[in-house]
């Protein structure tokens, strides 16, 4: 075994010599220097009355390992295989060793002492904080995350859903071009009878989310005081908790970024509804959210043309222009808006996963 060892380390040593020629008897000493050293353990080894020599059979060790982390000893290894190529290599010819898989707790409590949430805090976390300050603080930035994405589903029920709606008299008969909706409740049915909800689309996603996300608020604050008292029962409780509703979070955040391009048809088809009040107003040109930025796909069922359309209503022809810039704004906000919060909810789910 020794003398075979002792080939493969010499014949590494002799292409490593051919490679760097600059060094002309820096390998002669180190080969000396390894022949010493296993002449030594095998001295060693073969003594009954001496103990053996520890660092002798740690080098023969390291030296027959297909890896390692010094960069003095990875220059004796044998031709690695397969497994232990890349380390090899790495080791080799990357400046630094290879990095150590860090465990989860440590990972936690530098997510909970970085937070921008917690920086506020009069005692910041230490670095050698017990696992149970650690899931506590977590459990808050949970919450966090969960009101957050609560919140947002609350605020697009808000300007799709009960946003007060305007009709535009010029197009339905009337004379000041622009009137308030009534308040009568019939008006509001009537409404989301047109398309006030569209289950076609990627908002009814947020609204589910939403509603997860207040079920999970609820859970990560009540488990505050399970974490307190080490409530074993509360502990078994909540993780099923997790177990059912983790999954669920994971495929509606998966379903919000639109890989299919529903938005664009969204858009497109309703953008005359009521749905869409709120956006015109945002993205029309002044005073033309309910006017020449409503015109109908191909002039509708009474036109041929929509510039037929525009000069019947408006005595004018860039109502297609003006709708066709609020409808590119409108649709680059609501991708950028689906885009975050479901980045958003991917963060949730993996500060979840770490509790």
């Amino acid at each position: 075994f020794r003398s075979v060892t002792f080939r493969n380390c010499t014949s590494l040593i002799s292409e490593e010599d051919a490679d760097h020629p600059h060094h002309p008897h820096s390998h002669d000493q180190e080969e000396e220097e390894l022949y010493n050293y296993m002449e030594r353990g095998a001295t060693t080894s073969a003594s009954s009355s001496s103990p053996p020599n520890r660092r002798s059979f740690e080098f023969q060790d390291e030296i027959t390992s297909t890896g390692g982390s010094s960069p003095r000893l990875n220059k004796f290894h044998s031709h690695p295989d397969a497994t232990g190529c890349w380390s090899y290599l790495w080791c080799n010819w990357c400046p630094i060793n290879p990095p150590k898989r860090l465990p989860w707790s440590r990972i936690s409590s530098a997510i909970v002492r970085n937070a921008p949430c917690f920086w506020w805090c009069a005692s910041p976390l230490e670095t050698s904080a017990t696992d149970r300050a650690v899931l506590y603080r977590l459990n808050i930035l949970c919450a966090v995350f969960a009101a957050v994405q609560a919140a947002v589903g609350i605020f697009l029920s808000i300007v799709l859903i009960a946003y007060p709606s305007t009709n535009n008299n010029s197009i339905y008969g009337g004379e000041e071009g622009v009137l308030p909706r009534s308040s009568d409740s019939s008006t509001y049915i009537t409404d989301f009878a047109e398309g006030r909800i569209n289950i076609w689309e990627l908002n009814i996603m947020l609204y589910v989310i939403a509603v997860v996300s207040g079920v999970l608020f609820v859970i990560m604050i009540c488990t505050l005081r399970v974490i307190r008292q080490v409530n074993i029962l509360g502990a078994v409780r909540y993780m099923w908790a997790l177990y059912w509703i983790i999954p669920i979070h994971i495929f509606l955040v998966i379903s919000l970024f639109d890989y299919h391009r529903v938005t664009n048809v969204w858009v497109r088809h309703w953008w005359t509804s009521p749905t869409m009040d709120w956006i015109r107003t945002l993205f029309c040109e002044d005073d033309t959210a309910n006017a020449e930025c409503m015109v109908p796909i191909m002039g509708g069922e009474d036109f041929d043309t929509e510039d037929e359309w525009c000069l019947f209503n408006f005595n004018s022809t860039n109502c297609t222009d003006i709708r066709g810039d609020a409808e590119m704004d409108s649709k680059t906000l609501f991708y950028f808006f689906y885009t975050v919060n479901g980045i958003w909810g991917a963060l949730l789910v993996l500060l979840s996963n770490h509790n």
